[in-house]
């Protein structure tokens, strides 16, 4: 089993509460994640970010602008995913 995630200290989802408590970073080599990660809420499809105690805050405007292409496309097509399978 590979190790792309990481136990989080216990949290919700800042929009739909649900909990979350295994976390990867989407983009770059998609394993466990930093500070400043962007990821998403696989129940919900809310855009969030990771703060310096890897507790998911919801992404503001100026972060989402801050990301590449490539990391919007990402985000994107993963919340089209989930939005599909709920």
């Amino acid at each position: 089993m590979s190790n792309n995630y990481k136990i989080v200290a216990d949290q919700s989802c800042p929009k739909c509460h649900h909990r979350l408590r295994l976390a990867a970073a989407l983009g770059g080599d998609g394993g466990a994640p930093n500070e400043g990660d962007p990821t998403i809420c696989w129940y919900c499809g809310e855009y969030m970010i990771f703060d310096a105690n890897l507790v998911a805050q919801t992404m503001t405007t100026d972060q989402w602008n801050a990301l590449s292409q490539g990391i919007k496309l990402e985000l994107t097509c993963a919340k089209h995913r989930i939005k599909r399978d709920v």
